[in-house]
């Protein structure tokens, strides 16, 4: 039974050495294959005619008929140039495949070929150089989007387009990670569907819904991972952090200004989450001069005022200068002592921080990516508060 997890060479004609090619690839495994996403496709459906091809810089589609029998010729660099004339109902041009001598055999002559490539003028005649080609029939329905891979390791699209197609055709079971009541809440197409879709799109609407699941299926995964790993967080014990009433009022009324309902329920939340006995990770979020940094020094304070210390760390000294100035003078008045800590701090001063931040003797110390470098050490630490954590790569 073929599978997701099945090997590649599970597959019909993908020997060792083909395995091999694919292997240094990165694709090991039938699902490595089929989610190996096409990075581009042709149009082969949208047909051109010599005439039009003829004015039209990119490659094309054409549907020719083969007007004269393949000759191969010995060039003096020992290339091999193939050739032969092919025609429609505007005019004819010259085929051409260099080094492929097997090309003669391909082709019969009278029969109707579908073309790509891009139609090239010289020495007063058109050409066709190179280009890949399909048997037209007029009864088999040819796929109107091609899909062009990224490659690399000697495997070529004619290659990894078989390869895709005989997985496609031998796959017993698809296993989905999005449940089914989920995906038909959504309207989204089974995994197996949709990756038939992403390598045989019949339309750029269908090719629309297959990459909606993928865009989906990644965000599920990724909003499960966040889940699950609050889940673990939620039982790392933390210290629990019970302060008082009267200790809570005391900060609030050293404040210049009321809290709003928002701030008031988010520190709410912090003391709730301290006192725990968990270890506490939060994101505070909001607009610029909704009152984030005071929310912060809450958070400091509630660690402080349980015996403990607090870090704060700002991405330019120019914030940290700006924390330091507008939260140690109302530490100061609730007799706790802060500190700051940056590039530009001289090293005996440095020397001194260090040493009093491992006695306990500083309370809350604000600074740079200083507090990341060896030295730096805490005698009781029990709040670390990244301000704009992104620019850290957080």
């Amino acid at each position: 039974m073929i599978s997701l997890a099945s090997p590649v060479t599970a597959l019909a004609g993908i020997g060792p050495k083909k395995g091999e090619l694919f292997q240094k690839l990165g694709i090991l495994t039938v699902g490595d294959l089929l989610r190996r996403i096409p990075r581009a496709y042709q149009n082969r459906g949208d047909l051109r005619t010599l005439a039009e091809a003829g004015m039209t810089p990119e490659p094309c589609a054409m549907l020719l008929t083969v007007a004269s029998r393949p000759i191969s010729t010995q060039l003096p660099n020992r290339k091999v140039l193939t050739k032969f004339q092919v025609f429609d109902e505007t005019g004819k041009c010259d085929v051409v495949f260099f080094n492929q001598n097997y090309i003669k055999d391909a082709f019969a002559l009278g029969a109707t070929y579908r073309f790509w490539g891009k139609l090239t003028y010289q020495r007063g005649r058109w050409s066709l150089p190179s280009p890949q080609f399909e048997p037209y029939d007029g009864v088999r329905r040819l796929p109107d989007y091609v899909p062009v891979y990224p490659l690399g390791a000697g495997v070529s699209q004619k290659m990894m387009r078989s390869t895709v197609g005989i997985a496609l055709a031998s796959l017993d079971f698809c296993e989905d990670v999005i449940p089914e009541d989920i995906r038909m809440r959504v309207g989204l197409l089974s995994l197996h569907d949709a990756l038939y879709t992403l390598h045989n799109p019949q339309n750029p609407a269908a090719l629309s819904e297959a990459r909606r699941y993928f865009i989906f299926e990644e965000l599920f995964l990724f909003a499960l991972s966040i889940a699950q790993g609050k889940r673990e967080r939620e039982g790392i014990p933390g210290y629990p952090i019970r302060v008082s009433d009267t200790a809570v009022d005391a900060f609030l009324e050293k404040l210049p200004f009321t809290l709003t309902p928002a701030q008031s329920r988010v520190i709410g939340e912090i003391r709730r989450d301290l006192a725990s006995g968990c270890a506490m990770h939060r994101l505070v979020s909001g607009d610029v001069g909704s009152g984030k940094t005071v929310i912060a020094a809450f958070a400091a304070y509630l660690a402080v005022a349980g015996g403990y210390q607090a870090a704060m760390m700002a991405p330019t000294e120019i914030l940290a200068r700006q924390h330091y100035a507008e939260l140690a003078p109302l530490f100061a008045s609730l007799g706790k002592k802060t500190a700051l800590l940056i590039g530009a701090t001289k090293a005996a001063e440095k020397k001194k921080l260090h040493e009093a931040l491992k006695r306990g003797e500083i309370d809350f110390v604000i600074g740079t990516h200083a507090l990341l470098s060896n030295g730096v050490g805490f005698c009781r630490p029990a709040v670390m508060i990244t301000d704009e954590q992104h620019r850290f790569g957080v």
